[in-house]
Formats: structure tokens, C-alpha cells, sequence
């Protein structure tokens, strides 16, 4: 019991600590998070697994009303992925979580969902490179800290509601 109430606690203090970050700095801290995976292995499908590296996010540079998340995934037969999520934060719907239970993965991901086909998804593997238009992406945190899988969807939150604030309201939304 005495657990679960700090536990609570604490959430409700990281939580609190959100409502002080930037629209900016809140692009910082999820970037911080989901460096926190790098070089950390997350298994999809047992023994099969890969490697998180050069995992960047931040504003789009030719549209400022977007964001971009870029992350390298190294499978563990040698190849290299390289994948960029491009997304507007006022599409933000809601949340999963990707968890694989055969493996025990320091990493787990957040399914950031989106209203509708609006994250653009682009792959490069082998060559080859891929684009789509897709409700949802995952991004890594660290499992490890129990308090990671809420401090990550309290912030893509804020995101949203700072990305909303910044736009300014609608005149002709009903």
C-alpha cells in the first residue's frame, strides 16, 4: 500500500513538472527519453530483435507547424533502418503501448495514435526507401523506470496542447 501511494506521488510530481516546459523544451525532453535507448536492443519476435541508434526529434526545418523524430534501427543480422516520423502534434488522439512478453527488453514503445492517416512514415532499408501515411508510430523509452511509460505520455500531451495554444483557435470551428 505504502508502495502504490508513493508511487502515485510521484507521478503526480512528474506530471506537475511538465506544466513549466516550452513548447521547445518539451521537444528537448522526449528527445532525452528516447535517447535513453540508444544502443538498447527491443525484441519484436524472439530471438529476432534490434538496436536503437541516432535518435533525434525536433521541429520539421521547412514547416515549422511539424515535427520530425528520426531513429536507426540495427537488426541483429546486420542491417540498418533508418526511420523518420513527420507529424503535426495538434493530431495527437492517443496511446498504446508495444510490449513483447517472450523477452525481457529494457526498452519498450509508445504508440503515439493520431486522428487519421496523418504521420508520415518514411523507411530506407537496403536501398530501398518507403513512404506512407499511417494513423499511428512507435517510439522507444526506457522500461527500466517504471514512471517512464507516463512521463512520456504526459509529455506527448503537453505537446499537443502547446502546439494548439501556439496555433491559436480556429474562427470557423464550430
Amino acid at each position: 500500500m505504502k508502495f502504490k501511494m508513493l508511487f502515485s506521488f510521484l507521478v503526480l510530481f512528474s506530471i506537475n513538472g511538465f506544466s513549466q516546459l516550452s513548447y521547445d523544451g518539451t521537444i528537448d525532453y522526449i528527445e532525452t527519453k528516447m535517447n535513453e535507448c540508444d544502443g538498447l536492443r527491443w525484441t519484436y519476435s524472439t530471438p529476432s530483435y534490434y538496436r536503437f541508434s541516432k535518435l533525434e526529434f525536433g521541429v520539421r526545418s521547412d514547416d515549422k507547424s511539424k515535427l520530425i523524430i528520426n531513429l536507426t534501427r540495427t537488426y541483429e543480422n546486420g542491417t540498418v533502418e533508418d526511420v523518420q516520423y513527420i507529424f503535426d502534434p495538434t493530431h495527437i488522439k492517443g496511446f498504446g503501448y508495444y510490449t513483447h512478453s517472450g523477452e525481457q527488453n529494457p526498452t519498450e514503445l509508445i504508440d503515439v495514435q493520431m486522428n487519421g492517416n496523418t504521420a508520415i512514415i518514411i523507411n530506407r532499408k537496403n536501398g530501398t526507401q518507403t513512404e506512407k501515411n499511417d494513423w499511428h508510430f512507435y517510439i522507444p523509452y526506457l522500461k527500466l523506470d517504471p514512471l517512464n511509460k507516463e512521463r512520456m505520455r504526459q509529455a506527448f500531451l503537453l505537446l499537443k496542447k502547446l502546439a494548439v495554444a501556439k496555433k491559436g483557435s480556429d474562427p470557423f470551428a464550430n
